[in-house]
Formats: structure tokens, C-alpha cells, sequence
């Protein structure tokens, strides 16, 4: 949108991203975590609750490799229809690779993330962003920042940064 609004000669003060992964293929934990990290969800979970949450990740399983010639015509028969809008999403955020934002950005990190998870899912943002990048982190974890009382530490940032980019108008 930033990229768009540039293009038509509008200015954009201000570019925040909020706990957002870059563009492109995520990092995965290893096999063996991913299992746990399965097991784990499910656990606490009833019966249906199961069922969905099985049928969301063999949803996105099929859906990852629907990305290959071949197999692409498997989405509209694998998908239930009333799931399509959230897989052809999906696959749309998996085939994007846009062009650098020329300008600056402000990419705001939840501090906390899974145990699991010892590698930067942040890392990539430098190929995206021409511009200056700022990080700052919160207080929270991705799932988290949005809601109290995280959600205030986000705002003290997010109010700084709005006033910062205000006065340079």
C-alpha cells in the first residue's frame, strides 16, 4: 500500500509493520520440534477441537503443495469451499516477492517467541526495505501484543513514533 500510495505521488510519513514476517518462505522448526509443537496444541484440546485443528494443518499441507505444477489443480478439490478464501490468501502470500519499499520502515517485535524458535523470523526484512529500518521491540509474544497489557507497550511506541513523523510533515 505504502509502495502504491508513492507511486501516485502521495506522501507516506509513516510505515509500520507490527509483528509482521516478511515476504517469501518462512524458516521452519526441525521435524522433531514440529511434532512436539503439534503434540503440545493438541493436548488441551477436545475432541472437535482436534478435528479442526487436524484439518487446518492437512489444509495448509495440501496447500503448500499445490504450489507445484502439478499437484496445483488438488486446492479447489481439497479445500472446502467455505475455507477457500483463507488458502487462496495463503498461497497469494506464499508466491509474492514484491520490490523493495523505497523508503523507510518501522518494523515493530514482539520480545518473546516460541521455545523453539532460535532463529530471527525478522531476518529477511533488509531485502524489502531500501530505506532506513527500525526495530523496536514489545512486550509480548506474536498472538499477544494486541491485547492487554501488552497492547500498551505497543501503543507508547506506536504514539512516538506518530507524533516523530507528524512533526516532519
Amino acid at each position: 500500500m505504502a509502495r502504491l500510495l508513492l507511486k501516485r505521488g502521495e506522501p507516506v510519513a509513516l510505515l509500520v509493520m507490527i509483528d509482521t514476517y516478511p515476504p517469501g518462505r518462512r524458516k521452519q522448526a526441525p521435524f522433531k520440534d514440529r511434532i512436539i509443537i503439534h503434540y503440545d496444541n493438541l493436548r488441551p484440546m477436545s475432541g472437535k477441537q482436534r478435528l479442526n485443528y487436524v484439518q487446518v494443518r492437512w489444509n495448509q499441507y495440501l496447500l503448500h503443495f499445490s504450489r507445484l505444477p502439478i499437484l496445483g489443480g488438488l486446492l479447489p478439490w481439497t479445500i472446502p469451499p467455505e475455507k477457500r478464501h483463507f488458502a487462496v490468501s495463503r498461497l497469494a502470500r506464499y508466491n509474492y516477492d514484491p520490490a523493495p519499499y523505497p523508503g523507510d520502515m518501522l518494523l515493530i517485535r514482539a520480545s518473546e517467541r516460541p521455545e523453539y524458535m532460535n532463529w530471527d523470523p525478522m531476518e529477511n526484512w533488509p531485502a524489502y526495505v531500501s530505506g532506513a529500518l527500525q526495530s523496536y521491540p514489545v512486550q509480548g509474544r506474536h498472538d499477544s501484543i494486541l491485547f492487554e497489557p501488552y497492547v500498551q507497550d505497543l501503543a507508547r511506541v506506536l504514539e512516538g513514533q506518530i507524533t516523530k513523523a507528524l512533526a516532519g510533515l
